[in-house]
């Protein structure tokens, strides 16, 4: 026999899911704070070192800096496991690439499956980029996305990808 569910205690459920959501994005904006807070405190920039500079003010003009989206992609751009799936991600759509433009390999599935992981990886580095875009700015700001010249590389590979993708509709 079924147990249905009455109207209250889906009430009570949805109520609780909002609360942990609720839980969970203050906890994200604290860390971000703290991480901000963290950053003011020591100004100093180690060529080696992954640490982003996120200055203070708007960004794009109209992310301020107390904004939810800001800070979100603040706290996505200094997360370490964030670097470190993009990294491998790289690495990964390198291996995909090599696949689709094998001459040697024939097969339609090995190739229509790297085709539909290339999409889905460029789309995540489409995301990357918007991210840190949201997060440190476009060009305007001294440490800006576009004044790093590895993220003038990495902004000119996804317009690459874009524009590739875009070809590849119109052709189809």
């Amino acid at each position: 026999m079924k147990h249905k569910i009455s109207f209250k205690e889906k009430a009570r459920f949805v109520t609780k899911v909002e609360s942990l959501l609720i839980n969970m994005n203050k906890k994200i904006i604290k860390d971000a704070d703290t991480k901000q807070h963290e950053h003011e405190t020591s100004r100093r920039r180690h060529k080696n070192s992954q640490h982003i500079i996120i200055d203070s003010g708007n960004s794009l003009c109209c992310f301020s800096e107390k904004g939810l989206c800001r800070k979100m992609a603040i706290a996505l751009v200094r997360n370490e496991y964030f670097e470190t799936l993009s990294l491998n991600l790289i690495l990964f759509y390198s291996g995909i690439l090599m696949i689709m433009f094998d001459s040697w390999l024939d097969d339609k599935y090995t190739k229509k499956t790297a085709a539909n992981l290339e999409m889905i990886i460029s789309v995540f580095f489409i995301f990357e980029v918007l991210v840190r875009i949201i997060a440190m700015g476009l060009c305007l700001n001294k440490h800006a996305y576009l004044r790093d010249q590895i993220n003038c590389v990495d902004f000119f590979l996804v317009l690459t990808i874009i524009f590739s993708h875009g070809l590849d509709i119109y052709i189809s």
